[in-house]
Formats: C-alpha cells, structure tokens, sequence
C-alpha cells in the first residue's frame, strides 16, 4: 500500500521510484479515462448533428416541393393562355424554367440525404451492372440524338453481377451518362461499359469528348453544389449536386470512383466496385 502513518520510517529511494512510477500511471488512466469521455460525448453530439441535418433537408425539400409545384402548374397554365400578351407569356416560360431548375434541385438534395444517411443502409442484392447500363443507355438515347450524340455500349456484355442496391447502383450510372451527355457537343460521341478487373471486381466506365474539367475544378469536384469555374459550363444547367451523390452511394458500397479529365479533351469517369463475395462469404 502506498499509506503510511506519522512516525513511519522513510521510504527507501527503491520505494519512492516506484511509487512516483505508480502515480504516472494512476495519472495517465485518469487522463485516457476523460479522453474517452470526451470523445463518446463527442462522438454522440456528431451523430445527433448527422440526424438533425437528414431531417432538416427531409423537411425543407417536402415543404418547398408543395409550394414550388402549384407555382410551377398555374405558370404552365398561363404560357398556353390565349388572352394574355407575348411578354407575359415569356414572363410565365421564364417562370416554368425557373421551377424546373428548382424541381431539380429539390431532387438532387432528397437523394443526397437518402444516401448520405448512415440510418438507412442500402437494401444490398445481387445487381447485373450490364443490364444497369443497358437500361440507363435506353432511357438517354433519345436525350443525347436531340443533342447530336450518339451514345456507345462496350465491353462486358454477359451478366456481370455486383453487391448493392439496384436504385442506388442505377441512379450513379444515371448521373455520370447525364453528365456525359450534358457536357457534350453536336458530333460527340460518348462510351459507356462495364470492365472486369484483375482483382475480380467490377467497373463502369464512362468516357466523353466533351468539355473537360480543369486540375483545380477536380480538387473540389464532389463537393456538393460546386460548379465548374469553366464558363462554358456554367451556361448548361445543372445543379452541382451529381456527382457528390454518386461519392456517396459508391462510399456506401465500399467502392471508390476515379476521374481522368482533361480541359476541352473530355472526361472518363470509373465507378471501381468491390468483388463479389462467395455465397456465405461476410462483408465486414
């Protein structure tokens, strides 16, 4: 024991070092103990925050949809009016516009919320990635003739089967297609596949001729709401959001997305997905 009584004898110097050396270590347990405190209080303050903020963009997209969709159906009405003037018709398109740029917005920031939300995992199955794309290639075709482009499937054609959520796995195939094909040119052709790895994995590919993306707009190219810096991106809509979804539900996978671009040469975009386990096989 480390208590002694008045009129004890002295410790010896073997005594005192060990008794110091106990102190330290009684100290450092003290010191680990609040850390740990510090960082579960923390750590349970960050998930309360991660809550707060799914539920505000759940609440703030459902409230603003409401008024945004009677605003965007009565200015609908008014552009096929008969009895109005043809400035005021063009006031009413300006304000269809308007609504169908916010629509999109209002979209992109429920889909990011649903798949940034650690409470809500993906619903993971079996997922033919080929039939993935050959589904989201049949909805763009008629998108990208009206622009001029024509769109390409190559590589994997046999099933290629990967772990996660179809709708999840679909809309970031869906994305990076629409990207392609937004930041495109007449003429432009863009390619769209699946490759096996030597790993055993799977990967969509996506590759354009279109505008490209600078070295300093990739540094924050997934952060969401970013607009590129080039100008002649800027002048086609879009609302930032795209690609930072496509971040997380690959996040959400456990896979990784890879970009290659060059500015005026084209973008190629990889979504890497992890092998898929044998039957019986764990995840964790």
């Amino acid at each position: 024991t480390c208590a002694r009584r008045s009129g004890s004898r002295r410790w010896t110097d073997g005594e005192g070092v060990a008794a110091l050396e106990l102190g330290h270590d009684l100290g450092r347990a003290i010191a680990n103990a609040h850390a740990t405190q510090r960082e579960r209080r923390l750590l349970e303050e960050l998930r309360e925050l991660e809550v707060a903020r799914h539920w505000f963009l759940r609440e703030l997209t459902h409230e603003i949809n409401n008024p945004m969709t009677v605003i965007a159906a009565n200015a609908e009405f008014l552009t096929w009016s008969e009895g109005i003037t043809a400035a005021d018709q063009r006031r009413a398109q300006a304000i269809v516009r308007a609504s169908e740029r916010l629509g999109d917005l209002l979209q992109g920031l429920s889909m990011l919320s649903q798949v940034s939300d650690p409470q809500h995992p993906p619903a993971m199955q079996h997922v033919d990635l080929v039939r993935v794309v050959e589904e989201t290639i049949s909805a763009m075709t008629a998108v990208a003739e009206r622009a001029g482009i024509t769109l390409h499937l190559f590589g994997e054609l046999d099933e290629a089967v990967v772990q996660g959520d179809a709708r999840e796995i679909a809309s970031a195939v869906s994305n990076l297609v629409d990207n392609a094909v937004k930041y495109s040119d007449a003429g432009h052709e863009v390619w769209i596949g699946v490759e096996r790895r030597a790993d055993g994995g799977l990967s969509f590919v996506c590759t354009d001729e279109g505008l490209g993306i600078s070295e300093a707009d990739q540094a924050n190219l997934f952060a969401p709401l970013f607009r590129s810096t080039n100008e002649q991106a800027l002048m086609r809509p879009g609302t930032g959001l795209g690609l930072g979804i496509v971040r997380e539900i690959m996040q959400r996978h456990g896979g990784t997305i890879e970009v290659e671009s060059t500015l005026g040469r084209g973008t190629r975009v990889r979504l890497h997905f992890r092998p898929l386990l044998p039957r019986g096989g764990s995840g964790s």
